[in-house]
């Protein structure tokens, strides 16, 4: 889906495809750059279908809810992937 507001796409976080290259991309940034940690920006369009779009313009979560549940599951893979291999890496959303 478009972000209008950035002029960029959004990642189908329901895709599995587009989650393992995420975290296989932070994965692989922390072991071979040493980085101390990962800083995820914007994670309130992640977390909220209606986050940019006027009112009505967006379809909700299979409950009806406003919350992109795909989005917080990969959050969730996310932060167990990186904290499994990198114990004291430092996570900022």
């Amino acid at each position: 889906a478009e972000n209008k507001e950035w002029d960029t796409m959004n990642f189908d976080y329901g895709r599995t495809e587009v989650q393992s290259f995420l975290i296989s991309s932070a994965l692989f940034l922390l072991s071979v750059f040493h980085i101390d940690g990962l800083r995820i920006d914007a994670v309130a369009n992640m977390l909220y279908l209606d986050y940019g779009h006027p009112d009505g313009n967006w379809q909700p979560n299979k409950y009806g809810g406003r919350e992109n549940l795909e989005a917080i599951e990969f959050l969730r893979k996310l932060n167990t992937a990186v904290f499994r291999e990198f114990p004291r890496c430092a996570h900022d959303c």
